[in-house]
């Protein structure tokens, strides 16, 4: 259980931004491979949210640390990039949650069965703001947003939706008890807020950039999940841990203070995780990649708030629920780190 968790809010580092979802920074010629060019391209949320803000940090420090070209390519969510991650060239990396990536390896959730997902490192905790509200709307509970206009359905980003459902049955409540507003994307929604066209919205991380833009013209705050207040954190029950389990696979309930929430508020969060393609993404990138992440990780930490907490004994864990790409493993076995639990778990995680 993660308990008082602050983070502190530093300036986005946007060394590599594309104008549009599919764009090329890189050069890399259409058609050509991936290897032969030393070039790969990492999916992410927007612009605006956590994921590409902190995945342009670690592009970043690839590129500075590595012969590796190196690419951004924003999308709604993984389930728009995933059938292009499967099946071509395009994108042969990702920055993603965990529970994405589990959901998408096991087809689950929204997503076909990808068994090309491999890890590379596992990421940050990602504290999310779910439901969040103007701080002058009268809305102090999951429970007043009864019969309220809320943001919903959010496609390509399937996360969200079992963010929210989960939110809501914490506190007896399902979207049917709500008006729910079809929303694109979570820009949209942040849109949608400002403009008072909802009563509520997904933010994601609370620090993201949209949502900290948003707060600082029309100030919000998020609702903490299940009511708890943050002194209860400590005391949440296990029937309600793994309630939140069958919502969202690895997650959990922390205390958190940072970006647009000004007091500590009972929020969700769970792993994220940078993966690559098996088929298109070479053992020797793959090894590139991490080398750089893992010999220069205290570069990261001035590049993004979610990136201060990446540390050589956060990037490794010996079962991440998906197998690692064989270009990680050989790293991990030559800085001595991977075990025999690593390799049970890769075994049978490829043999499922």
């Amino acid at each position: 259980m993660m308990k008082n968790l602050k983070i502190h809010t530093t300036v986005l580092s946007s060394l590599i931004v594309l104008s549009a979802c599919g764009g090329d920074s890189t050069g890399t010629g259409e058609g050509e491979s991936s290897s032969s060019s030393g070039g790969v391209n990492i999916a992410t949320h927007p612009a605006g949210q956590g994921y590409h803000g902190a995945g342009t940090g670690l592009a970043d420090v690839i590129i500075n640390n590595s012969e590796l070209q190196v690419s951004i390519r924003p999308y709604s969510g993984p389930a728009t990039w995933m059938s292009i991650f499967n099946n071509d060239q395009e994108v042969n990396m990702g920055f993603l949650s965990l529970p994405d990536a589990i959901w998408a390896y096991n087809g689950e959730n929204v997503f076909e069965e990808s068994d090309n997902i491999r890890a590379l490192v596992a990421g940050n905790e990602n504290v999310l703001g779910g439901y969040t509200v103007r701080q002058d709307s009268g809305i102090n509970s999951l429970q007043d947003l009864e019969g309220k206009s809320v943001a919903a359905e959010y496609p390509g980003n399937n996360i969200i939706s079992s963010i929210l459902e989960a939110e809501l049955s914490s506190v007896g409540l399902t979207l049917d008890d709500l008006e729910p507003v079809p929303i694109s994307d979570p820009n949209a929604g942040l849109d949608a807020l400002r403009e008072g066209r909802v009563d509520a919205v997904f933010t994601g991380s609370p620090e993201a950039a949209g949502a900290l833009e948003l707060h600082s013209a029309n100030p919000i705050k998020a609702l903490p999940y299940g009511n708890y207040v943050a002194t209860e954190i400590d005391n949440i029950s296990e029937s309600d841990l793994e309630a939140l389990e069958t919502f969202i696979p690895g997650a959990d309930i922390t205390a958190f203070e940072g970006g647009y929430v000004e007091e500590e508020t009972a929020l969700i969060t769970y792993p994220t995780i940078l993966i690559g393609s098996a088929d298109q993404l070479s053992d020797e990138e793959a090894y590139n990649v991490v080398k750089a992440l893992w010999e220069n990780y205290e570069e990261l930490h001035g590049l993004h708030t979610w990136l201060e907490s990446w540390r050589e004994e956060t990037m490794f864990k010996p079962d991440l629920g998906v197998p690692y790409h064989p270009g990680a493993v050989e790293f991990f076995k030559e800085i001595g780190v991977w075990t025999d639990e690593a390799e049970e778990n890769q075994q049978e995680l490829l043999n499922q």
